[in-house]
This record gives C-alpha cells, sequence and structure tokens, in this order.
C-alpha cells in the first residue's frame, strides 16, 4: 500500500513535469489506474464520552507531548472538559 502510494506520487510527478494539460479529468485517470482494486469500507464504532475519559486516564503519565505538544498530564487535568468535544470528532 506504501509502494503504491509512491507510485502514484511518480506517475502525478511524471504528468506534471510531462507538462499534461491540468484538467482533472487527465488525474482523475491516473488515479483510476493506480488503484484498480476496491478498498474495502472503514467502518468506525462510535465511542461515549466516557470511554474516551477511560482512555485518556489509561495513558502512561509522561512530560513529554506527542505530534500536538500536549504532555498526557494536561490531558488527564482536562478530561472532564475535552471528552465530550472529541466525542464529536469521528
Amino acid at each position: 500500500m506504501l509502494n503504491d502510494h509512491f507510485w502514484i506520487l511518480a506517475i502525478i510527478n511524471k504528468a506534471i513535469n510531462d507538462n499534461y494539460p491540468t484538467n482533472d479529468d487527465i488525474f482523475m485517470s491516473l488515479l483510476t489506474q493506480a488503484y484498480s482494486k476496491n478498498y474495502p469500507p472503514i467502518y468506525s464504532t462510535p465511542s461515549t464520552a466516557q470511554e474516551i475519559e477511560n482512555i485518556i486516564h489509561s495513558l502512561k503519565a509522561k512530560d513529554s507531548g506527542g505530534y500536538d505538544k500536549i504532555p498526557v498530564w494536561i490531558l488527564k487535568l482536562c478530561s472532564s472538559f475535552i471528552r465530550l468535544p472529541m466525542n464529536f470528532c469521528t
């Protein structure tokens, strides 16, 4: 799958460098050629606010943050306030 991704980028890059017309039909045809397989749909099960809070409290307490630079101890401190908004982020 990762190789497919880079292969598609190479095709699109070649199309741009070869001065193909930049209309949507050409790029869509390139994408459909590259992704000829049908991938199964992804279904997610809705979670509850309590489940989100339980997950936050189960995280290991570290001072370092993740990609968002927010330390876990701050998430735990704010969990009762952020659990409801996070419940709608699906």
